[in-house]
């Protein structure tokens, strides 16, 4: 097992610095960094760990989760998941994002025999899940429609990578505790 040094306490400098320097909304900019940070030392963990192999399987995750939500959510509609956060996503597409992942980690079992990873797919799908539902709520917070201008139309930087941070840190505490 691998020691995580420098880079996940370099980590919680931006936190600190931000902080110090965002005068209103501080305590969502002070979760949302730890949250960020979390994610980024997740990754960092899984990539050292596992290499590509495993932050492919991550990204498979959070795409099928983000893929399944979304056209479940289109096709069967229905009732809304949290409609004063994310007034879009429903309970069929968030169900269907639990299926699809549950499907690849039962393929993964197949191929590996490792029983847990359904469990463990379904996990990083509901992570990637709250990592969207998390930047949404502070996007509603401080009043702003996209989180930056940088991709117009797509909810901004970091509406593009929510799910990804979500589901690392779900998967990279996962897999410091219980498997690596």
């Amino acid at each position: 097992m691998r020691v995580l040094t420098l880079p996940s306490v370099a980590g919680f400098l931006p936190i600190l610095i931000g902080a110090a320097l965002v005068k209103s909304q501080r305590g969502i900019y002070i979760c949302y960094g730890a949250f960020v940070t979390l994610g980024m030392v997740s990754f960092w963990y899984l990539a050292l760990n596992f290499g590509s192999f495993g932050i492919g399987i991550l990204a498979a995750v959070v795409v099928l989760s983000d893929v399944g939500g979304y056209v479940a959510g289109r096709i069967i509609g229905g009732v809304k998941f949290w409609p004063s956060i994310s007034p879009k996503k429903t309970w069929s597409g968030t169900i269907a994002g639990w299926i699809l992942s549950a499907l690849l980690g039962f393929f993964l079992v197949q191929s590996s025999g490792e029983e847990w990873m359904v469990a463990v797919a379904v996990a990083v799908a509901f992570g990637a899940q709250l990592g969207d539902i998390a930047e949404s709520w502070i996007k509603r917070r401080v009043g702003v429609k996209d989180s930056s201008n940088l991709i117009p139309g797509h909810g901004g930087f970091l509406d593009r990578f929510d799910g990804f941070i979500g589901g690392a840190a779900v998967l990279g505490m996962i897999s410091a505790v219980f498997i690596n």
